[in-house]
């Protein structure tokens, strides 16, 4: 059953959200997230999928990044009542679902300015930042913040062994390899997996709710 929804725009800083599935599979199990570009089969009908799962989960995280508001076009998606992301995050909101914003490639928190009216709950819901400087200490705190909320029954707290990111194999994940410590914060902590990251990034092309 899911648990954690992630809500992003597809081409805004996308690499954060296949990043978060991915640490999050491995705590959860796949079947317990759900992005869907991962979690829809090829051929569904992917509206009922995609509100199915969104009305299952517990916790909803906002992936934001510098054009989540217009998109990479610049034309404002946010304000189009058709607009996925806008229609995710609202049915959240409305739903009194865990909603999490998750600013990735140095973008800010949206005022209440920026939104639509039935966003505007998401201004006073506390953000985590994933930042590139301490990116994989940010994604693992943020897991665990994840877990006190579904529960911490994935297979790490089973007992199975789960593979840090320092022991897989090269590939585009090293880059996130900045193992700061994360620092106490207080009210809007800076937890930000973006732009300044030196190397390739995932980006996916249009088409379908990606």
């Amino acid at each position: 059953m899911t648990k954690i929804f992630i809500s992003f725009r597809n081409g805004d800083e996308s690499f954060a959200a296949v990043t978060l599935d991915d640490r999050l599979s491995a705590r959860f199990g796949p079947e317990s997230v759900f992005r869907s570009s991962r979690s829809i089969p090829a051929g569904t009908d992917f509206e009922p999928v995609l509100w199915r799962s969104l009305g299952l989960c517990s916790v909803v995280l906002v992936v934001i990044g510098p054009h989540w508001l217009t998109g990479r076009a610049g034309n404002n998606r946010l304000w189009d009542h058709e607009d996925f992301v806008r229609r995710e995050v609202a049915l959240a909101l409305r739903l009194g679902l865990t909603t999490i914003p998750v600013l990735v490639g140095g973008a800010h928190m949206p005022g209440l300015g920026e939104l639509p009216a039935e966003l505007a709950p998401l201004t006073s819901r506390q953000y985590r930042r994933i930042d590139a400087r301490s990116a994989d200490a940010d994604v693992r705190a943020l897991v665990e913040e994840v877990a006190r909320v579904v529960g911490d029954t994935g297979p790490a707290a089973a007992g199975a062994s789960t593979v840090e990111p320092e022991a897989r194999p090269q590939g585009n994940n090293q880059r996130f390899r900045t193992g700061n410590a994360v620092q106490a914060r207080d009210v809007h902590g800076d937890l930000v997996m973006g732009d300044k990251v030196d190397g390739p990034k995932i980006v996916f092309g249009p088409g379908g709710r990606a």
